[in-house]
Formats: C-alpha cells, sequence, structure tokens
C-alpha cells in the first residue's frame, strides 16, 4: 500500500499519454460487461457480487483519470455509482437472509423474512438489469473511445 501510495504521489498528470491507460480501461470495461452478461444470464450471489466489484473498477478508474468529464461520461460515473450501491443492497439481503437462516428461531418469521427478502432482491434485480443493458450497450473498444475524445478535449482545456 505504501509503494502505491508513494507512486500516486509521483505521478505527473502531464506525461500521461492515452495509450499508456486506453487498455487498462478497455478490459475493465470488458470484464464489467462479461460480468453482467453472466449475472443476468445466472443471477447467482456470487455473480451479482462480482459484477458490482467490475462495476465499482470501472468507476474509480473513470473518476480519477478525469475530475471533470463532459455531461455524457458523468452521467454513466453516476449511474455506475448507483449501480454498484443497489448490487450491494442486494448482496446485504443476501448475507441477511442467510444471517436468518442460521440464527432465526420461528419457522413463521423465517418465512416471513424470506419472502420480504425475496420481493426486495426482485425489484433490485429489474433496477441493476435496466441500469446494466445501458451502461454496458456498447462493445469495449468503442466506448474507449468515447473517453479518449472526452479525455483529450478535457486535457486541451485544463
Amino acid at each position: 500500500m505504501e509503494q502505491v501510495c508513494k507512486q500516486l504521489n509521483e505521478l505527473d498528470p502531464g506525461i500521461v499519454r492515452w495509450t499508456d491507460i486506453a487498455p487498462c480501461l478497455k478490459k475493465t470495461y470488458a470484464q464489467g460487461r462479461d460480468a453482467c452478461q453472466r449475472a443476468l444470464r445466472q443471477p447467482a450471489p456470487e455473480h451479482l457480487h462480482d459484477w458490482r466489484k467490475r462495476a465499482k473498477d470501472l468507476w474509480y478508474q473513470l473518476d480519477f483519470l478525469c475530475p471533470e468529464w463532459p455531461p455524457k461520461t458523468k452521467k454513466m460515473l453516476d449511474l455506475l455509482e448507483k449501480l454498484s450501491e443497489q448490487l450491494g443492497d442486494d448482496h446485504d439481503l443476501v448475507l441477511l437472509s442467510q444471517f436468518s437462516d442460521e440464527q432465526g428461531n420461528g419457522r413463521d418469521e423465517k418465512a416471513s423474512l424470506r419472502q420480504l427478502i425475496a420481493s426486495k432482491r426482485k425489484r433490485y434485480a429489474e433496477r441493476v438489469r435496466q441500469l446494466g443493458s445501458a451502461l454496458y450497450a456498447r462493445m469495449p473498444g468503442p466506448a474507449c473511445e468515447q473517453w479518449e475524445r472526452d479525455w483529450k478535449t478535457w486535457r486541451k482545456i485544463s
């Protein structure tokens, strides 16, 4: 961690070229897109949790890279954050369900809680399906090309 902090402090944004960062962004987006497709096909908790991690990776990278993205990309960042939160809330419900199954006493209470959790997870599933479909609609190449244009524009004016 100390080494990473030192490297970040020594980073000179004036010498960073798009060709240095594009492969990483493209890979991160592709991993998120793959995780999205896998989670939408098979919405197992572990697939949803992996998708959340990949969405957060992209969100952190883009947010760090440019403090002032144009509105379209800024909206994407906001949606990535929202997606991460929704997937995190779903994960919390999975953990609550597991805890209830392991620790709960009454069958009626467990059944009621399971129904409530299932209902909430169903709503989250619809929301993340819509968000994910919008966020990961493009192929990695075109998505990265758009960020490149936006980033280079920002670099000219900053």
